[in-house]
Formats: structure tokens, sequence, C-alpha cells
């Protein structure tokens, strides 16, 4: 009778187990630290849920960039674009941060296109961080060398 009981029991919990599992898997980060790459399928989440930073076709959908966009906006209308002079051509953008500490976005051609090229890391203890501001900064430890409000498109953002 006890053999019953835990295996009448035994679904439940392996289906608890389960559920848990793919939410700790699936919950969004608003950082990427070394060794860990975003690719087109993936995205940064602020940590209030209010921004996203992920890759985006263009219209023709020939072209992709990465950007910033508010998280609710189905139509991923970026407020700030990374690339916007360099587009990707195909869709295998790669977002990373390299051994040198810096920003970087790749594709198929393996022409690294640096982010942060206004202000270059000079170590690997560097993570970029996407804010509920909208901002995408690149901190080395708890100083920021980077940051894409320096670097605005043609969108302004609520304060």
């Amino acid at each position: 009778m006890a053999n019953m009981r835990e295996t009448g029991l035994e679904v439940p919990v392996k289906l608890y187990i389960l559920c848990s599992l793919f939410l700790c898997l699936s919950h969004a980060s608003d950082t990427l630290k070394p060794g860990e790459n975003l690719y087109n399928n993936e995205t940064l989440v602020s940590a209030g849920g209010v921004f996203e930073l992920g890759f985006f076709a263009s219209r023709e959908m020939r072209n992709q960039y990465l950007g910033i966009w508010f998280k609710k906006d189905k139509t991923k209308k970026a407020v700030w674009v990374a690339n916007q002079d360099i587009p990707l051509i195909a869709s295998s953008g790669v977002l990373t941060i390299r051994q040198d500490g810096n920003l970087v976005i790749s594709d198929a051609r393996l022409q690294p296109i640096i982010v942060n090229c206004g202000s270059l890391a000079t170590s690997n203890n560097t993570s970029a961080t996407l804010l509920d501001s909208g901002n995408l900064i690149l901190m080395q430890g708890k100083v920021v060398v980077w940051q894409s409000f320096h670097y605005p498109t043609d969108t302004f953002l609520p304060e």
C-alpha cells in the first residue's frame, strides 16, 4: 500500500521539479557576462521588464541589427540601435564580451563590430547590463566604462 502512495505522488513531484527547472532556465537576464553569448533568438530584459535588447530584422528582412525596444512593443520598434550603419547580412548575429572586455557583435562573416567603440574596455572583468531606463551599460567591476545613452539614436525616452 505504501508503494502505491509513493507512486501516486511521484508524477506530481516530478512535474513540479520539471516546471521549476523550466522557470529558472526561462527567466530572462538583464546582464551579459564574460563567456556568455546572446544569440539572435535570445534577449536581455531589464530587471523591471521595461526594455529588451536583442537582434531584430529590418523591414525588408535582409539585414539584422542589435537594438533596444520597449518590452511590451510587439513590433520591436527600436529606441536604440548598436550597428545602424553596419547591418548584419545573415540572421546569425551573436553578442558577446570578448576576452579583452569589449562588447562585440559578430555574424557569419566573422567580422566583429565593437559596440563600445567610443570607450574601449581594458580588462576581462566586464559585464553589460540593460537598465530599466533603456540604457545599456558596460561595466568593469563597479565602474561604468561605456553606456548607450552617450550614443543616442533618433528616439527620446521618457524619464
